[in-house]
């Protein structure tokens, strides 16, 4: 495990002055050490430092410009190199850029030095390509495949150089083409050895195949901790370093953060203790954007026809709040330079380690700076949560910001003002300076609302407790995979793990059972799911067979010719598989799986359609289908996705769980989801049945849809998809927990005794005994009089007039009961049937009397 140390400063408190001396003692001694800060400015600051101590040790300095910045230029690059190529074995210290440490091609003998990083580099990037007619260019030169990491979600894949010759070109453009400089950023994190690069897999794959309209491509990046790998010791410092990007994706990659003492403890303070002095002014209530920046505020036009916009209001209050009183402010480089007409003095974007603005006690904050949403949802598939991406982007700027005025200096006796955009960005500010006053900036009482407000949010975040949370989630998930299919870990912390987690499990009946076994089988690799003949059905009709997933896929075409008069005279599968006498209380629920295989999901129909899904999932093998209600003007599918191997419960719900994310995050949507007041740009509905998330779900299986005409069944098999690997989506699945889908558990009664025996199982194949078995149970009529029994009382209870609502109800669950259905059947129907009341809530408050009722009848009956 890398062992990485880190200084957690707060700004102002001499970080930079403490580590300046702990590398002049380190060069004494006679070590190297590489000293990377952020920009040139603040080197030419260390450098001046450097000078004033005694003894004097070698310092240099090597920096640059090249066409993208400070440090890129390729002869800074090769002047470094060369410097530390021929570098003597005497003590010496190197400062350089973080652009120009990131763009080393390699570093010669890095166990000689001694890395001190100066401010948190950025960890992540993200940058949209548009590549309508010349993609060609890039993609050509790559390839993508699965991220073995787990580092992201599912649907992202890792980029990696087909033809780094020609990308080397690309990169190093000795001709100036302004085309390929376009590519620069994306190539030089392609071929560095320590960016991992990554494109969203559907908009990759419909870029290169010419599918849909939109032809551009996001492209993300990860820092690796390689970059630091191999140094005699390694150090980064900044404020609040907990908080960052860096700190996060690294403990996701197993490194070891520790503090470093002799640095830490020179500090000036580990805590502002001047907040009482500050006063910390806030725009709005929302969370501030560029869209809502620019937001048209009024009717009023301010300047050539042009509507006043947030922005205009705000400026002019800020102008108000410090009229006559100096001040520095910062906004995107998109804001002029003249917006507050001379007022107040400009602070650069990246002002971190400034000094020069201490003689100002007032700032103004209006920057942007939220990541797009693409960038956004990148970081969310790490594992960071919104508040945690604005605490680690945009927070940490404004901050950096505010610490450039007189509040950096503890002796300053002054009083201050900041002004933000926002109050969560304020709470957050404040929470780092005690005694402090948060107050609303006057004259704004007429902003406009765009969702919910801000609220006040804890300062500091448990990036390490959530990541044993995360570590503890996938060795939990993939042993529990190992357990199911036979191969449990015997050494090891992992060994152990496995023994309590076969007494968690209730797949193993809770510790009671060593290995898996159902109705007298053990033989659970040859099973793909449970077959029942109704949804009354409680007991297991069959299992069907698994040789292979094409052989899968070809039998569930086969049931798919054929047709039925109504729906419920077809037979359902579940992914599970069931073994009834595994729980005293229920036969069919998830007490009863011994394990899963395979996902099955219910599309109800929704702006979801069936080879849009797929696209979503360029590598998955899957097979889409018509339901029987489904009609050309509105298809209802299901889809079956083959597994690897087979899962748990725990692990079926995370993959289930991704699945559905990345829906959402294709913009679309349930219909909970769409009623809970969160603004989105996209109000489609995705049509998935959400009570069917869970593997105990039963799904019809395929068959013609009522009007034949309307049938379809697509097997997705191109080259590159392949049955879904349940390791792959679990490590992915730990970066983020997902909320477990609601479980609706089926209804389930009693069926006829399935004969044992079948002379045609010696001619037929597995897939058409049981095809066979399952036309001769349907026609026996059994379960189809039962089904239209229970469909009947239902419809009488829904028909019920206005009134009688209490009654009818009523009269359903005694039907109910009479037809035989335990308790907790009837329970699963009646909160199914209380969302088709005009007043739910009265009929959920029902069920329970109701309940208690049907239990004392059957109770007096059996007395």
């Amino acid at each position: 495990m890398l062992l990485v140390h880190f200084v957690d400063a707060l700004a102002g408190s001499g970080k930079t002055h403490a580590a300046v001396r702990h590398a002049h003692h380190l060069a004494q001694q006679g070590h190297k050490v590489l000293f990377v800060q952020p920009s040139i400015t603040l080197i030419q600051q260390t450098l001046a430092d450097f000078l004033t101590l005694s003894p004097a040790v070698p310092v240099n300095a090597i920096h640059g410009n090249g066409s993208h910045g400070s440090g890129t230029s390729s002869n800074v690059v090769g002047r470094i190199v060369q410097h530390c190529t021929h570098a003597g074995s005497q003590g010496e210290v190197l400062i350089i850029t973080h652009t120009a440490f990131l763009r080393l091609p390699y570093f010669y003998r890095p166990d000689r030095w001694h890395l001190l990083i100066d401010e948190i580099p950025q960890a992540d990037w993200c940058e949209e390509l548009n590549l309508a007619e010349t993609h060609h260019l890039i993609t050509n030169c790559i390839s993508t495949q699965v991220d073995e990491s787990g580092l992201v979600g599912a649907r992202y894949e890792r980029v990696e150089a087909k033809n780094r010759t020609q990308l080397q070109a690309m990169l190093d453009n000795k001709n100036g083409d302004e085309v390929w400089d376009r590519f620069e950023d994306f190539i030089s994190k392609l071929l560095s050895p320590h960016w991992r690069t990554y494109v969203l897999d559907h908009q990759f794959y419909d870029l290169t195949n010419g599918i849909g309209d939109r032809r551009s491509l996001w492209t993300f990046g990860v820092l690796s901790p390689s970059l630091v790998k191999d140094f005699k010791s390694a150090t980064i410092m900044g404020a609040c370093f907990k908080e960052s990007t860096l700190f996060h994706l690294w403990i996701a990659q197993q490194v070891q953060f520790r503090p470093h003492q002799r640095i830490s403890k020179n500090l000036r303070y580990a805590r502002h203790e001047n907040g009482s002095l500050l006063t910390i002014r806030y725009a709005a209530e929302e969370d501030w954007s560029k869209n809502f920046r620019d937001k048209a505020l009024t009717t009023d036009v301010v300047s050539e026809g042009q509507p006043r916009t947030v922005l205009d209001h705000v400026a002019q209050s800020v102008g108000a709040t410090f009229v006559e009183t100096p001040f520095v402010w910062m906004g995107n480089k998109d804001l002029p330079d003249n917006l507050f007409t001379g007022q107040a003095r400009r602070l650069p974007n990246s002002p971190h380690g400034l000094n020069c603005f201490q003689n100002v006690h007032n700032v103004a904050v209006l920057s942007a700076l939220n990541p797009p949403p693409a960038h956004f949802a990148f970081l969310e598939s790490t594992g960071l949560d919104g508040t945690e991406v604005r605490r680690a982007c945009y927070w940490q700027a404004v901050y950096q910001a505010v610490m450039r005025i007189s509040v950096r200096n503890p002796g300053d006796q002054t009083r201050k003002t900041a002004i933000v955009m926002d109050r969560s960005t304020a709470d957050w500010l404040a929470d780092l300076f005690p005694g402090c006053a948060v107050q609303p900036l006057d004259g704004l009482a007429a902003m406009p609302s765009k969702g919910k407000g801000g609220r006040r949010r804890k300062h500091l975040c448990d990036a390490d407790r959530k990541a044993a949370h995360r570590d503890r989630f996938r060795d939990e998930l993939a042993t529990e995979l190992a357990l199911i299919n036979g191969v449990p870990p015997t050494i090891g912390p992992l060994a152990s793990l496995a023994q309590e987690l076969r007494q968690q499990m209730t797949e193993f009946g809770r510790g009671r059972d060593q290995t898996l076994t159902t109705m007298g089988r053990t033989d659970l690799d040859a099973m793909a799911g449970t077959i029942f003949t109704s949804i009354f059905a409680s007991k297991p009709f069959d299992f069907m067979p698994l040789s292979d997933v094409d052989t899968i896929i070809e039998g569930l075409r086969h049931f798919h010719g054929n047709q039925f008069e109504n729906k419920q005279d077809n037979a359902l599968i579940s992914p599970a598989i069931f073994d009834p006498n595994l729980s005293e209380d229920t036969q069919r629920g998830l007490d009863n799986i011994r394990a899963v295989w395979g996902v099955w999901l219910d599309n109800d129909g929704g702006d979801l359609l069936p080879d849009e899904f797929a696209r979503l999932f360029p590598r998955l093998r899957m097979a889409i289908f018509n339901s029987y209600s489904s009609t050309r003007d509105q298809p209802r599918w299901r889809v079956f996705i083959p597994t690897t191997i087979p899962l748990s419960v725990r692990a079926y719900k995370a993959v289930v769980g991704q699945i559905i994310d990345a829906v959402n995050k294709a913009g679309f949507w349930s219909a909970k989801q769409l009623v809970d007041g969160r603004k989105r740009k996209s109000n489609l509905h995705h049509g998935f049945d959400m009570s069917k998330l869970v593997p105990s779900s039963l799904f019809y299986l395929p068959c013609q849809a009522k009007d034949p005409a309307d049938s379809f069944f697509t097997d997705h098999h191109e080259e590159r998809r392949a049955p879904l690997d349940p390791y792959q989506w679990i490590m992915a699945a730990a970066n983020r927990a997902r909320p477990e889908p609601e479980i609706v558990q089926p209804a389930t009664a009693s069926v006829p005794p399935v004969p044992a025996n079948d002379d045609k199982a010696k001619t037929l194949s597995p897939m058409q005994v049981l095809s066979e078995r399952l036309l001769a149970q349907q026609t026996a009529g059994s379960i189809k009089s039962l089904a239209q029994r229970r469909d009947t009382a239902i419809e009488a209870w829904r028909s019920a007039s206005p009134g009688e609502g209490n009654v009818a109800f009523f009269k359903l669950g005694m039907t109910l009961a009479r037809l035989g259905l335990d308790l907790g059947e009837i329970a699963t129907i009646l909160r199914q049937e209380a969302l088709h009341a005009r007043h739910p809530d009265e009929r959920r408050q029902q069920i329970k009397p109701l309940l208690k009722e049907i239990r004392k009848q059957a109770l007096g009956r059996a007395a």
